[in-house]
């Protein structure tokens, strides 16, 4: 089961690095919870690409990327699961970066 707090383990390593320096980079343009538990983003990359996540709690059991990537989790759902982290932190002191 993939959730927001384990899903690390199942994304390669470099694309990982590449997602983190997408989020920490604040290339996560826009994101929001569009109703509960999906969650809608847009992401600078070469262009702007549109990322959506679906969870059931902490579980996310869907994602998708517009971009050409033709791997499984590409280094914009990366971000958007960071940012997605962010948001879904118990307590607001635990949203800061």
């Amino acid at each position: 089961m993939i959730t927001i707090s384990n899903f690390e383990k199942y994304v390669l390593p470099q694309i990982l690095m590449r997602g983190e320096d997408y989020y920490e980079s604040d290339a996560v343009l826009e994101i929001e919870e569009e109703s509960p538990g999906e969650w809608i983003a847009t992401v600078c990359g070469t262009e702007n690409y549109e990322v959506t996540v679906s969870m059931e709690g902490n579980e996310i059991i869907a994602w998708e990327c517009d971009c050409p990537y033709d791997g499984n989790i590409c280094k914009h759902v990366v971000a958007t699961f960071l940012a997605c982290l962010l948001y879904t932190s118990p307590s607001p002191r635990d949203r800061t970066r």
